[in-house]
């Protein structure tokens, strides 16, 4: 009986930290970025640019392993034609959601 009890503990621990990870903001970030360089028929490599992104830095943003930049936020916030501020908005929304 004990033995149940800690593994229906671990089980529950593992999808604690699991639903944290998705509320993090880098994932959230990664989320909307994808989602927004889809509806623009983007490709990662399209979003590339001088501030030493390319499309591994990209890919890795999308999945939420990577904490952007501000110069990369701002980089990316052109490229995906959201007004100066609205990744941030729509960051803050989700977590509204969210929480």
């Amino acid at each position: 009986m004990v033995r149940k009890t800690t593994e229906i503990r671990k089980t529950t621990d593992r999808r604690q930290k699991k639903f944290k990870e998705e509320l993090s903001p880098e994932v959230l970030i990664g989320q909307i970025v994808r989602e927004r360089r889809k509806e623009l028929g983007l490709r990662q490599v399209d979003l590339e640019g001088d501030e030493g992104l390319d499309r591994s830095y990209i890919s890795k943003l999308e999945n939420g392993q990577f904490q952007p930049c501000l110069r990369a936020l701002v980089h990316l916030e052109k490229v995906l034609e959201f007004s100066p501020g609205d990744l941030f908005k729509t960051l803050a929304s989700r977590t509204e959601k969210l929480t």
